[in-house]
Formats: structure tokens, C-alpha cells, sequence
């Protein structure tokens, strides 16, 4: 690092700028990390991929799953790996105070730019805790430090918490990994202060022309959507941030299809697997030198279980046809139709016929619309225990940092007594209602599914 603590908040603002990249870590076959394939990933992204920093250790890389000693030698890795040619900020959070001490500490001395403290994740913490937690941990370094507030660490740091975090020396920024609603929320309270930044792809373009972010902090994007030869993400970026918006929103057309790729879990032609990339690499796992789709051989998504096409036919249908498109028989795209007696099964055996020699097609609708009606019972019955917890939170003035055995207790003690567990079932598909839906004042006798 070069600046001192006080000058930590404008440090950043300077250095992070573009594109950043959460990297990977590769294992051999052995389980063991493989700093070699770290170091050819590094140089991929550096060179040709141009990204201008380096997010390490962090949930990309699966940090829960390292040892302390590993994660060490992972920030020391990755710095003198790209040493002098872009930034990097090392993840160095931990449920422990004094090991998040002694990991930020380490990366300062490692030559890591920056760190970034996920917020404690256990035990649950009301606000003060969280404070003090970073209060302790940002006092003992003298590193700029970005707060890591991520749905993957429990519900969002509320609005007056990270209000108060801005004002702390040395923390310079917050990486939001929860709903935009939040994000932008968080932006209006602390951008003056501290950088606010999201790791959505998909809202980059806006948040620099509507917002004025100036990075993208960070995620595996970079890699996954781009080549050394092809690099749309780096040149929408630039031209966003050179002011040309026009030419940017032109350019960030073109990965509209990778988008679609990610949804539909399909192969990007010229993209290679994982397992073919990096024979120790895990499936599914995107290995950060080199952008990869799901496994061919582990990761391919299955056909659906009521159709007997083959799974590259469905992921081939599922990728070609528009969204809500119909097939000639009127069913959806995606959906097979029912097979006639004369059609082989899935097994190459003909369809049983009843006595009378005509297809059991009708006994076989009438059950389909009963696990239908059971299917969208239960569906409602979620809908129902959800409204009721919402109620029940409600009327009992619960919030995030709560105990729930405190604001369930309460409310129920203030909501009617259940009735039988014999009345407790919708007349129509026999299904059970819930008894919080009953604490809500929900219907006596049917689901909300069947009132429909």
C-alpha cells in the first residue's frame, strides 16, 4: 500500500476504477490448491484480459474451505503474481475477530493494496456488535478496508449501521451482494463518503451513466464473458466511462446471448469446460484464467423427468426457441406431448391398453390434473405460511436483529387458537392447511389455490 490511513478513502477512489475480477482457486487432483494454475489464471486475466484489479480469497475462491495457513499463502501468491501490473485487494474476513486481525494484517505486510472484511456471519449480531467488529478490526490496521455485505452472510446491514461505518478512518468502500432496491439505497446514505459497488453484471452499463460508479467490484464476469480475442465487457467499460454511452450500449448488446447462456446452463461454442481446461478442477467450478461453461460430462442440466427426449434435445430447444413459445400441438415448447399407444416408451416397450383396446389417455390426464391441483395446493400453502410469518413479525414489531423465538412467542401468544387438526385440511385437494396460515385469519376450508 501506498498511502497512509487517513488518506485510505480517496487511495480508493483513485485505484478502483474498470474492471475488477474475483478469482478462482484451482486444486489438484490431490484436493490441494495449485498455485501454478493460480499463477497461468492470473496471467490471463492480467494480460489477456486486461481486468484492472484482482478481488482474492474470497467467496470465488471458496475461502470457508481453506485452511488460515492456505489462505496466507494465497494472498501471497496473487500479489507477486501480478505485483506492480494492478491492484489487489485480499479477502481476509473470518467469524473470529482476532483471525481477521491477524489476516488483514498479513496481507498488508504481503503487499495487497487493499482488504475486504466480510461482515460477521456467526453468530447472529444486532447492529452494535457488528460495529465494534469492524471498529476493532479497521483500528488495528492501517490498510484500507471495503465492508463485504453479502446475502450469503445473512440479511442486509440496515441503512443507520452502514451509515456509521462510513465515518470509521480507514474504511474506504462496501461491496452490496443483495437486491438492488438495497443497493441503491445504500448508495443515496454513504456514496458522498465511502465507494458503494455491486457485482451485477447486467446493471454495470447503468450505474455508470445514471449513478457515476466508475467499477465494476467485483465477480467472475470478466471471465466468464470474455476472451483474450473478444472483450466486450472491457470495451463497454471503457467507452462508458469515456462518456460515449451510445457506443457502450452497443457493445454491451452483444452479450446478450452469454446472458441467456448463463440462464439456460448451455455451452458457449469456444468456450471449454472446466474439466477439460484444468483436468483437477472441480465440475461446474469456472476455473478465473479462463472463462468455462457447465461440464459437458457433470454439469449438463437434466431433461425434464415427464419428457423422453434426450438432454442435449432439450438444452438445444431450450436455447433456440423464444421464451413462451408454443409448439404445433399448443403446449409449451419445452413440454412433450403425451405419447400415443403406437409410440415406443422411454424404454422401447409399447404403451399398455385398456380392455377395451382403446388408450388409457384419459385415466392418465385425470391423474396428471390431480398431482397438478396437489402441486399448486402446496404452492399456495408456502404462499399462505409466508404471508402469516409476515403478519405475525408485524404485529409483533420484529426486526432483522431479533431473536425469532422472542417475536414468534409474542405473536403467539396475541393470535386464535388453531382449530382441530381434522379441520385443518382444504376440502377440495386434501391438503393440510398450514396452522400459521389459521393465526393469520386464512380461509376454514380451502387452500388458496383451490379458492381460485
Amino acid at each position: 500500500m501506498e498511502y497512509d490511513r487517513s488518506d485510505a478513502k480517496g487511495a480508493a477512489r483513485d485505484a478502483f476504477v474498470g474492471l475488477w475480477a474475483a478469482t478462482t482457486t484451482p486444486f489438484d487432483a490431490d484436493g490441494r490448491m495449485d498455485l501454478d494454475a493460480a499463477a497461468a489464471d492470473l496471467a490471463r486475466l492480467v494480460e489477456g484480459l486486461e481486468v484492472d484489479g484482482i478481488f482474492c480469497s474470497g467467496v470465488m475462491s471458496e475461502f470457508w474451505a481453506l485452511s488460515t495457513a492456505e489462505r496466507l499463502r494465497q494472498v501471497e501468491a496473487v500479489v507477486g503474481a501480478v505485483r506492480g501490473r494492478c491492484p489487489v485487494i485480499a479477502h481476509t474476513g473470518h467469524h473470529s475477530v482476532v483471525e481477521t486481525i491477524e489476516l488483514t494484517r498479513h496481507a498488508e505486510r504481503a503487499g495487497a493494496d487493499f482488504a475486504v472484511v466480510l461482515r460477521p456471519y456467526y453468530p447472529v449480531a444486532a447492529d452494535d456488535g457488528i460495529y465494534d467488529f469492524y471498529s476493532a478490526v479497521c483500528g488495528a490496521v492501517d490498510i484500507g478496508v471495503w465492508i463485504f455485505d453479502t446475502a450469503y452472510a445473512g440479511p442486509p446491514l440496515s441503512l443507520d449501521l452502514v451509515d456509521r461505518l462510513a465515518d470509521i478512518e480507514n474504511v474506504c468502500g462496501i461491496k452490496v451482494g443483495h437486491p438492488r432496491p438495497h443497493y441503491l439505497a445504500v448508495l443515496q446514505r454513504v456514496a458522498d463518503r465511502i465507494l458503494v459497488c455491486a457485482p451485477a453484471e447486467q446493471d454495470l452499463l447503468a450505474d455508470i451513466r445514471d449513478h457515476g460508479q466508475r467499477v465494476h467490484m467485483p465477480s467472475a464476469a470478466p471471465y466468464l464473458y470474455q476472451t483474450p480475442e473478444w472483450r466486450p465487457m472491457l470495451e463497454y467499460t471503457r467507452a462508458a466511462l469515456s462518456g460515449d454511452f451510445a457506443e457502450a450500449a452497443e457493445v454491451a448488446a452483444t452479450l446478450d446471448p452469454c446472458a441467456r447462456w448463463r440462464r439456460s446452463g448451455c455451452t458457449v461454442a469456444g468456450i471449454e469446460s472446466a474439466c477439460t481446461r484444468f483436468p483437477g478442477s472441480r465440475p461446474g467450478q469456472a476455473c478465473s484464467g479462463c472463462p468455462v461453461a457447465p461440464c459437458a460430462r457433470h454439469c449438463a442440466p437434466r431433461a425434464p423427468t415427464r419428457s423422453p427426449r434426450s438432454a442435449a434435445t432439450w438444452r438445444a430447444r431450450a436455447c433456440s426457441e423464444p421464451a413462451g413459445s408454443r409448439g404445433a400441438d399448443g403446449q409449451p415448447a419445452l413440454r412433450q406431448r403425451s405419447r400415443t399407444a403406437e409410440e415406443p416408451n422411454s424404454r422401447g416397450a409399447e404403451q399398455p391398453r385398456s380392455r377395451t383396446g382403446e388408450e388409457p389417455q384419459r385415466s392418465r390426464r385425470v391423474g396428471r390434473r390431480r398431482i397438478r391441483l396437489r402441486a399448486s395446493c402446496l404452492r399456495a400453502q408456502r404462499r399462505d405460511t409466508r404471508d402469516a410469518v409476515a403478519t405475525a413479525a408485524t404485529a409483533s414489531g420484529h426486526n432483522a436483529q431479533m431473536p425469532v423465538e422472542s417475536w414468534t412467542e409474542k405473536a403467539a401468544s396475541t393470535t386464535r387458537a388453531a382449530p382441530a387438526a381434522s379441520a385443518r385440511r382444504c376440502v377440495a385437494c386434501g391438503a393440510g392447511v398450514l396452522e400459521a396460515a389459521w393465526r393469520a385469519g386464512r380461509s376454514a376450508t380451502r387452500c388458496s389455490s383451490s379458492r381460485r
